[in-house]
């Protein structure tokens, strides 16, 4: 793996998005060829900081705080059934290990709560999780960095592709 490694970007940073970070980032740390002196570097583009491992649908969006998911909470998660990795929890342990941190038994109630009908940003926090632990997985064999921007045109015309991408009004590439 290490001779056709390559620069990976990531354009959006909404669930899918996310959930490739996670898999890239467990691959890294599993593969033995790649180390931290060469790490892989991993660029996230994403319009907007408050969407940024959850998108529109899961971010930090104001207005979609009260919105709920549409399925329970043991439903929602990014990994196959049978294929979660050592360490990560599965969005009701999530929500459990939130309670269990809780201040008071009120706010623990209410956290426990989420278990059958859990807000989307509950999502997006529980990614943003994922993301922390495949990080330390990973162990500094990826770079990962994180740009706010709009993914414009994609040229493919030279040897390697180049992302043409606006951040803060300026035109640049990736």
């Amino acid at each position: 793996m290490a001779e056709d490694k390559q620069d990976l970007v990531i354009v959006g940073t909404g669930l899918a998005g996310t959930v490739t970070l996670v898999q890239e980032l467990l691959k890294i740390a599993a593969e033995p060829s790649i180390t931290p002196d060469n790490p892989v570097k991993i660029t996230l583009l994403e319009r907007n900081e408050a969407q940024k491992f959850g998108g529109v649908a899961y971010g930090r969006t104001a207005e979609f705080d009260l919105f709920r998911l549409n399925l329970s909470s043991k439903r929602a998660t990014p990994f196959m059934a049978n294929d979660i990795p050592d360490g990560f929890p599965t969005v009701p342990q999530y929500i459990v290990g939130l309670a269990n941190d809780a201040p008071d038994a009120t706010e623990k109630k209410r956290l426990m709560a989420f278990l059958l009908d859990p807000p989307r940003v509950l999502l997006g926090d529980y990614l943003s999780h994922l993301v922390d632990l495949a990080m330390v997985k990973a162990g500094g064999k990826a770079d990962v960095t994180t740009r706010i921007g709009e993914a414009l045109e994609l040229d493919t015309s030279g040897p390697h592709p180049v992302l043409h991408v606006k951040e803060n009004g300026a035109m640049t590439t990736v």
